[in-house]
């Protein structure tokens, strides 16, 4: 008799085991209460606005970088249109020089 009881109790025990394990699958399975997903909502948000503001400041980046390379192109079209000029200049003294030696050679 001592035997069965003992016996009974081993299942109560291997079924409150049960219960219980299924009670924790139960609550973890659940779905989210409000609170928590508007806690999961309120991350997710931040992280995007987060997200969007860095893209925001990349774009801003890009935009500073194509202004600069825009000033270095002008300001290299104008040293090339300088540099142009005084080549057009030499050339032109040197040939004016070769003119007055040949006359002078005359």
């Amino acid at each position: 008799n001592d035997n069965d009881n003992d016996n009974d109790n081993g299942d109560n025990e291997h079924l409150r085991k049960m219960r219980e394990f299924r009670q924790i699958l139960d609550e973890y399975i659940a779905v989210p209460s409000t609170t928590e997903q508007d806690k999961y909502q309120r991350a997710d948000d931040e992280e995007q606005q987060e997200q969007e503001e860095e893209e925001e400041e990349e774009e801003e980046e890009r935009r500073r970088r194509r202004k600069k390379k825009k000033k270095k192109k002008i300001v290299m079209i104008m040293t090339t249109k300088k540099n142009a000029m005084c080549v057009n200049m030499y050339m032109k003294m040197k040939i004016t020089n070769q003119t007055k030696e040949k006359k002078k050679r005359q």
